[in-house]
């Protein structure tokens, strides 16, 4: 029992992860807060408002990129500095994302499982998209750190990485982050009583 409760505290825990960068760069930062765990571990609710909180701070990530990117494709003659912010900006991106999939993989796929017949499809189509996800992550890092990008592709393509998490993030909360679905009273929306 004692163990069942520090693996459930420890599924809420996450590494910083690591991406490829250039030699003289500072680790990407990485902007997600640990949630609180009680004793008995996460309910299906507390999971799904600690996730609901990283994607409000993701999207605060996302608009200062989006926003970087914007200004560097709007100057004519773009600067290395402007394009040096995107780039940090757009590695940070990419190692919080990295760090807030592995955590959703962990918390949610077994939580997922268990909650109705449903549960395992649902289950293995997060892993599937996370999977997606995290290969795209990878490769636009390491085209950053290791790619001759030039400015317009550098802000053309952090605008579309935007646009693509903005569109899973949204998924997700009207699906397997739904208010119906992870209920703290364990009764799903599918589900018929008595």
């Amino acid at each position: 029992m004692e163990r069942d409760k520090q693996s459930s505290a420890d599924a809420l825990r996450y590494d910083t992860p690591t991406l490829p960068r250039a030699d003289d760069a500072p680790a990407p930062r990485v902007y997600l807060t640990l949630p609180i765990v009680d004793d008995e571990g996460p309910s299906p609710g507390d999971v799904r408002r600690s996730i609901l909180r990283e994607h409000a701070e993701i999207r605060c990530m996302l608009s200062e990129l989006e926003t970087e990117a914007t200004n560097l494709l709007a100057i004519s003659v773009p600067n290395e500095e402007a394009a040096h912010k995107t780039r940090e900006l757009a590695l940070s991106l990419c190692a919080t994302m990295k760090a807030h999939v592995s955590r959703e993989n962990r918390v949610l796929f077994p939580m997922l499982t268990e909650l109705d017949a449903w549960g395992p499809v649902r289950a293995r189509q997060l892993v599937d998209d996370h999977a997606r996800q995290l290969l795209l992550f990878q490769a636009y890092a390491g085209m950053l750190v290791d790619g001759d990008v030039t400015p317009q592709t550098l802000a053309l393509t952090a605008w579309q990485l935007v646009r693509s998490i903005y569109a899973d993030m949204e998924e997700e909360e009207t699906t397997i982050l739904s208010a119906e679905l992870l209920r703290d009273d364990g009764i799903g929306s599918d589900v018929e009583s008595g």
